[in-house]
């Protein structure tokens, strides 16, 4: 009779740990040619630490002194840059070591820049495909062609960037950082303070300003805001216009008018009638920096539903 044994894990208690590890195969000869992977596990100061031991699966070890094996000291620091060290604590020689390829590492709550990944401060090409990041699980599971060879690595640094994840827009929701450019790599996207991701298809902008872009609030009256430019993205058009100021008003109780722009500036006549008939509607507007930037919202009374959203994208 077959039976089934539940464990219970709880994550502090793993937490800070390295572990390499194979995939499973038929028998240990088979499982042993696989390439190498780490299961990361961050403490809660996104570090974790571990080692990896290695001789060839068949002697018998009479004196460990002597004994001819591999051993990788394994740490790592994430943070809005990660970085992994490696470093080889025994000179054994043995052939026909697979590569470490993956990194698999939870707690991880940061937006990664996957073509910002060196080794050694070389670029390294990772597997886009394979390589992806759970928002909701905080885990990142990164592939590429060997960020350990034990036929020539010695002492290996790989890092890579993030940004934070409150950054974070979905793809259909992102706007062109720099519209009409080719973006090969993050550095010049990185350089406008715009995120990078080189993943993406379909017309998706590759480089996209985060939510943490446009202005911020100053100060606050009965009915205007006062804003200035948010320093951390450049605008690819010019420069921003600053101070400006946001107002709202209604016409006749049932149209919302919502002004954003300075005092004094030119205002081009438009025909727009000063006068309204009613619908019954009302409209409410909210303001918020609740994504660290000036943001607002119209929302319908009646169904209490947004009609209009500024912190979306």
């Amino acid at each position: 009779m077959l039976k089934t044994y539940t464990l219970t894990f709880h994550e502090k208690q793993f937490g800070g740990s390295i572990v390499p590890r194979q995939q499973a195969g038929l028998t240990t000869t088979v499982s042993r040619k696989n390439p190498f992977e780490l299961l990361v596990a961050l403490d809660e100061n996104l570090q974790a630490k571990g080692n990896l031991l290695w001789d060839d699966g068949e002697s018998i070890v009479e004196n460990f002194k002597t004994h001819n094996y591999i051993e990788l000291e394994f740490s790592i620091k994430s943070g809005l840059t990660t970085t992994l060290t490696i470093k080889r604590l025994s000179k054994g020689v043995i052939a026909n070591v697979p590569k470490l390829t993956t990194i698999e590492i939870f707690g991880y709550d940061e937006l990664i820049d996957y073509s910002s990944v060196r080794k050694n401060g070389n670029v390294m090409k990772t597997d886009f495909k394979k390589s992806v990041y759970d928002k909701s699980r905080k885990r990142l599971l990164l592939v590429a062609d060997a960020f350990y060879d034990f036929t020539t690595d010695k002492d290996v640094t790989v890092t890579w960037k993030s940004y934070p994840i409150t950054d974070y827009v979905p793809p259909q929701s992102r706007v062109n950082c720099a519209p009409g450019q080719d973006w090969p790599d993050g550095t010049a996207c990185e350089q406008l303070g715009c995120l990078y991701d080189g993943r993406v298809r379909d017309n998706i902008p590759k480089c996209y300003f985060p939510k943490r872009s446009g202005y911020i609030a100053t100060k606050t009256t009965a009915d205007q805001v006062f804003l200035k430019p948010f320093d951390g993205v450049k605008n690819p058009f010019g420069d921003n216009i600053s101070p400006i100021e946001f107002s709202t008003s209604t016409i006749d109780g049932t149209t919302t008018r919502i002004r954003i722009g300075t005092t004094g500036r030119f205002e081009p006549p438009l025909s727009i009638p000063r006068k309204s008939f009613s619908t019954g509607e009302k409209f409410v507007v909210e303001t918020s920096d609740k994504t660290g930037v000036f943001s607002f919202s119209v929302k319908r009374s009646s169904t209490n539903h947004s009609i209009w959203d500024t912190s979306i994208g």
